[in-house]
């Protein structure tokens, strides 16, 4: 599939991404922002052509048969910037074709969460509760794409950004408190499975000071994600165990 498309929408606290496949090669930080805002900075695209779908889904899956992480961990502060434990849920994925689409759905607990719709040339994502009529339009090379909603301004940037290991990434609680999870798992434990060898980030921001940073593994799919709440202080963690897959 070539000269992919992504757009998603989702009911979370902040999705929205409408990006061409197109990728900026440098490894610097994305968090640029404008007018005083965190929404990134528009540039035009560099870098070879990236298959959006070879990242966004994990590679095992096929049809007939479900696509399981056991365990993926979620964290969130509180109103005093506390770290709460961690709820540990299932993510599965399953996929289907029709006609000329595949559709690939994800489910969190069993309860399916959203869907896309994978053409020739475009992803299309929807949250369960959004009307297929009402799809965002993405401007086609373009590495941001802005939508207003409800008067705030939402831009998504995507990098593909290489080799990465995210233990830089997570928040130092969360990665001690982590790792106190899985070694009571498995006493011999380490952290290898946060070292990827492709990851493509997906950083968007928001006019009134939300941030997501999104990475996808071009062998799992979505693997950690941090929302940054800048005006209320607080962050929340969602970090995939890759080494639960039960496939």
């Amino acid at each position: 599939m070539k000269n992919l498309i992504i757009v998603i929408l989702s009911v979370l606290t902040f999705t929205l991404l409408g990006c061409e496949e197109i990728i900026l090669e440098d490894e610097s930080e994305t968090n640029s922002t404008v007018s005083g805002n965190y929404l990134p900075t528009k540039k035009a695209s560099e870098g070879p052509e990236v298959q959006l779908v070879e990242y966004l889904y994990p590679k095992e899956l096929v049809e007939n048969k479900t696509f399981y992480f056991t365990k993926v961990y979620k964290y969130a502060q509180n109103e005093n910037s506390e770290f709460s434990a961690p709820t540990i849920s299932q993510r599965s994925y399953t996929i289907q074709a029709i006609n000329s689409i595949t559709r690939i759905t994800e489910y969190k607990d069993a309860i399916e969460q959203k869907y896309d719709d994978i053409y020739k040339d475009k992803i299309l994502s929807y949250a369960t509760s959004i009307p297929l009529e009402f799809p965002i339009n993405v401007a086609k090379y373009t590495m941001v794409s802005e939508v207003i909603e409800n008067d705030i301004t939402k831009g998504c940037q995507v990098r593909d950004i290489g080799a990465k290991d995210l233990l830089s990434v997570l928040p130092l609680y969360v990665k001690n408190d982590l790792e106190n999870y899985l070694q009571l798992e498995d006493e011999g434990f380490v952290f290898s499975q946060f070292n990827h060898e492709r990851i493509l980030h997906i950083y968007c921001g928001t006019s009134d000071d939300h941030t997501t940073d999104s990475y996808y593994s071009n062998k799992f799919g979505l693997v950690l994600k941090v929302e940054k709440d800048i005006d209320k202080d607080m962050v929340k963690v969602e970090v995939v165990d890759v080494l639960s897959v039960d496939n």
